[in-house]
C-alpha cells in the first residue's frame, strides 16, 4: 500500500514539470554603445599677457556624460605648469616676457594637456605665447634734442655729482655737462698728454667733490695715471682746470686690455680696476698692478717734495707683504665698468669669450677672480688653483638678445619710483645694444647667473617726451646712475641722454 502511494506522488510531480515540453529561450541582451572619447573644445594656441600665472582653461566634452579629469601629460615646458583646479592650467610662477624660460627661449611655451573619461585619454598639444606688457617706466631726453652725434661707443667713462653728469671720451674730451633743466654746454674741458692707440686713452672718471674730478688716463708714454682735476666753472663756455698726477701704474707691454674703471667707495676708499695690459700672467702676479682691483685710502697729510696722496687701504691682502700693498683683488682681464651697492661692488670684466659680472664684497679683500685660468665659468688655460671666485653672472660673446661684447653696468635701482626696476641691477652691452635687468637676489645666490636668465628690456623702453613722437632709443652706449639714484642711458646714434622715469601718472 505504501509503495502504490509513492508511485502516485512521483507521477503527480512529473505532471507538474510540464512533461516533455520545449524550454523557454533566454532573451537576447540589448547591444552596448561604444565609448566615445572626450573632445576638446578649447583652442590649441592662446596668447597671454606677461606677469600673470593663470594661462589657460582646458575644456573637453564627453558625449556619454562621463566625468572628465585633466592632467599634464607632456610637452617641452611641462615642468613650468601646474593644474590648480580641474582644467585650470597655470604657470608655477608668473611668466615674464623679458625673461623667457621656455625650452626655445622664444616666449612660446609648449605643454600637453590630456582629458580622460576613465576609459580613454585624449591629448591636446597646447602653445601659450607670452605677450609683452610695457612696464611702468619710460625714457625721457634731457637737453639733447636734435642730437650731437658725438656720444660714441668710444666713450669710456662717466662721473656724476649733484644734478650733473659728465661724459668722458676716449680722446680726453669732457664735452658734456648734463643737468636736468639745461642744454649741454659743448666742450667742458679737454684732458691732454694722453695716448689713444688701441685701448689706451681716457679710461675712467669719478667725482669726489663739487669741483674735483679724478680721471684715469694712459699718458703719452703709455703709463696709466690717476689725475686730480680742479675745475673752475664758467657760465659762458668751457671750464678751466688744473691737475696733478697722484698715482701711477707703469706702462703695459701692449696697448690692449687697459681696463680702467674708477669709483669712490662708500667706505671712503678709491677703487681702481686695471686690465692685464695684454699680459695674462700679470693678472695672477700679486706684485703687479695689472689685472687687479686696487684699493687706495686718501692720505690725510700729503707733504714733502714728492707727496704721497694715496696710501694702501687698511685690510688690503698684501699690505704686510707678499705683493703690491695697493692690490685688493686679482685675476681680471679687462674691467671697465662697475657700480657700488651698499658694501659691495659689482664689476664688469670683458673676457676672451664671455662678459663677466663679478661681485666684490668690500669687507672680503683678496678675492681671485680667475683670469687667465678661467674665462667666466669656462676653463681657459692651465690648472686653476683652489679658491677661485666664479662670476655672479656671465653672458657669451655674440649679437643675440642675451649676448654682447662690452658690458656696461648702470647700478642697482633701489627706489620705489620705478617699481619694475626696484631691487634689480640694470646693465647692458654697448656692442649688441642690449639692455637687461637682473634681480639682485639672484646675483647673491652663490651661483653664476647665465645671460639667458637676464630680463631683456630692449623692446620695453620707450621715451614719452622730448624728441617728437614716443619711440625707442637707437644704440645703448653707456649707463650711469647719479647721486640721487636716477638712471641714465647714453644713446650713440641719436646723440641723446635719456633718464629712466616712471610711466605711471
Amino acid at each position: 500500500m505504501r509503495c502504490r502511494c509513492a508511485v502516485a506522488v512521483l507521477m503527480i510531480l512529473a505532471g507538474c514539470s510540464g512533461g516533455g515540453g520545449s524550454p523557454t529561450p533566454t532573451p537576447t541582451p540589448s547591444p552596448v554603445a561604444p565609448n566615445q572619447a572626450p573632445v576638446f573644445s578649447s583652442p590649441a594656441a592662446v596668447n597671454m599677457i606677461e606677469n600673470r600665472t593663470l594661462a589657460y582653461y582646458a575644456i573637453a566634452n564627453d558625449a556619454d556624460g562621463d566625468p572628465i579629469t585633466y592632467s599634464i601629460s607632456g610637452g617641452a615646458d611641462a615642468a613650468l605648469f601646474i593644474l590648480r583646479a580641474p582644467g585650470e592650467l597655470s604657470f608655477r610662477s608668473a611668466a615674464n616676457f623679458e625673461r623667457a624660460i621656455d625650452a626655445n627661449q622664444d616666449n612660446v611655451y609648449e605643454v600637453q594637456v590630456s582629458a580622460s573619461d576613465g576609459k580613454v585619454s585624449v591629448p591636446l598639444n597646447l602653445k601659450v605665447t607670452i605677450v609683452n606688457a610695457y612696464e611702468d617706466f619710460a625714457l625721457v631726453t634731457h637737453g639733447l634734442a636734435g642730437g650731437t652725434g658725438a656720444l660714441t661707443q668710444d666713450m669710456t667713462g662717466v662721473a656724476q655729482r649733484a644734478g650733473q653728469i659728465f661724459g668722458l671720451g676716449k680722446d680726453g674730451l669732457v664735452s658734456y655737462r648734463f643737468a636736468s633743466t639745461t642744454r649741454p654746454i659743448g666742450e667742458f674741458f679737454r684732458i691732454g698728454d694722453i695716448s689713444t692707440d688701441g685701448d689706451r686713452g681716457a679710461l675712467g672718471m669719478a667725482s669726489v667733490d663739487t669741483d674735483i674730478l679724478l680721471v684715469l688716463v694712459t699718458n703719452a708714454a703709455g703709463d696709466i695715471e690717476l689725475r686730480r682735476y680742479q675745475i673752475t666753472f664758467s657760465a659762458m663756455g668751457p671750464a678751466t682746470t688744473t691737475h696733478r698726477v697722484e698715482f701711477t701704474i707703469p706702462r703695459t707691454s701692449t696697448n690692449t686690455n687697459q681696463g680702467g674703471w674708477i669709483g669712490m667707495g662708500p667706505d671712503g676708499n678709491l677703487y681702481i680696476a686695471i686690465g692685464d695690459g695684454g699680459d695674462p700672467a700679470a693678472a695672477q702676479d700679486p706684485g703687479s698692478r695689472l689685472g687687479k682691483v686696487l684699493r687706495l685710502a686718501p692720505n690725510p697729510n700729503p707733504t714733502g717734495p714728492a707727496p704721497q696722496y694715496w696710501l694702501p687701504a687698511p685690510g688690503n691682502p698684501f699690505i704686510s707683504g707678499g705683493g703690491d700693498p695697493y692690490v685688493f683683488a686679482i685675476g681680471l682681464r679687462n674691467p671697465a665698468t662697475g657700480a657700488f651697492d651698499g658694501n659691495r661692488l659689482f664689476l664688469g670684466d670683458s673676457g676672451a669669450s664671455v662678459e663677466e659680472l663679478n661681485l666684490l664684497p668690500l669687507d672680503q679683500p683678496g678675492r681671485n677672480l680667475g683670469w687667465p685660468f678661467m674665462d667666466g665659468t669656462r676653463v681657459h688655460q692651465g690648472t686653476a688653483p683652489a679658491g677661485l671666485v666664479a662670476p655672479a653672472a656671465e653672458y657669451a660673446h655674440g649679437t643675440g638678445r642675451y649676448e654682447g661684447r662690452r658690458i656696461r653696468i648702470g647700478g642697482v635701482y633701489r627706489d620705489a619710483r620705478i617699481p619694475g626696476f626696484q631691487n634689480y641691477l640694470v646693465l647692458g652691452d654697448s656692442v649688441a645694444s642690449n639692455l637687461w635687468l637682473v634681480p639682485v637676489a639672484d646675483l647673491l645666490s652663490n651661483r653664476t647667473v647665465p645671460g639667458r636668465e637676464f630680463e631683456n628690456r630692449n623692446d620695453d623702453i620707450r621715451w614719452s617726451t622730448g624728441i617728437g613722437s614716443p619711440g625707442n632709443y637707437d644704440k645703448l652706449t653707456e649707463l650711469v646712475m647719479d647721486v640721487d639714484g636716477d638712471l641714465y642711458l647714453y644713446d650713440e646714434i641719436g646723440g641723446n641722454l635719456f633718464k629712466f622715469i616712471s610711466a605711471a601718472p
